[in-house]
């Protein structure tokens, strides 16, 4: 296949989709396997000592704001942030709905200037990284690095591996740059484990401990699990 020259990139792609989803009548978690597979990823991070009681946390890509609110029950002070307004806005009902004070915020989490530098003892990237395609993740990588304190934790999620969802007539895989294509838009990054810790490291932070979620089935993504603190 020949490889693209330039790469077409839509993240508000998401917005439609969640758009679609609460349309559908669904809870908005279908974007990553569902809920309770999230809390159980995020016992990994949760594990760390470095994740303290009363943590102030800033949840990158929160989408429709479970995880966030999930935290901020168990008495953390909590900030989600997405690109796709359709998700906060969905966040902010499910807010209201329970009566738990989340921050949400419709900001690019590759820049995030509205969030100040060394403001956060917690960053959580909940399966947002895999979203974010070439030059991007090192802007992802550095303002998660910029808004969290020194000595706090930077939890990534994110999907690893060649894919292993069956790919349809109008996605595609590019082995040479790991990018998976929705028709012409990049719209994946499904990068091997070792270039995955290497942008972490590149980014200035040090790397605690990491595993590899295999998956369950062909219709699911191996996840790298990474803590790493900022020094």
């Amino acid at each position: 296949m020949r490889m693209k020259m330039t790469m077409k990139i839509d993240y508000y792609l998401h917005d439609r989709h969640y758009q679609k989803l609460k349309e559908s009548g669904k809870s908005g978690n279908d974007l990553f396997g569902g809920l309770d597979e999230h809390k159980k990823e995020l016992e990994f991070a949760l594990s760390s000592p470095l994740f303290k009681p009363r943590s102030r946390i800033l949840e990158l890509g929160c989408g429709t704001g479970d995880i966030a609110l999930w935290l901020a029950w168990q008495g953390h002070d909590v900030v989600g942030v997405d690109i796709s307004p359709a998700a906060i806005n969905w966040a902010e009902e499910k807010a209201g709905e329970t009566g738990m004070r989340v921050k949400f915020m419709v900001s690019d989490v590759c820049d995030m200037k509205e969030l100040e530098d060394d403001s956060f003892d917690v960053v959580i990237d909940s399966h947002c990284l895999h979203c974010i395609i070439g030059q991007d993740r090192s802007r992802f990588l550095k303002s998660a690095y910029r808004v969290l304190l020194p000595g706090g934790l930077c939890y990534i999620a994110t999907m690893c591996g060649d894919p292993n969802v069956p790919l349809t007539a109008d996605r595609h895989f590019e082995r040479s740059t790991r990018v998976c294509y929705l028709g012409d838009v990049a719209f994946r990054f499904y990068g091997k484990t070792d270039d995955i810790l290497l942008e972490i490291r590149n980014a200035g932070l040090r790397i605690l401990e990491w595993r590899v979620e295999e998956s369950s089935s062909e219709n699911e993504q191996d996840t790298l699990l990474v803590n790493a603190v900022k020094p």
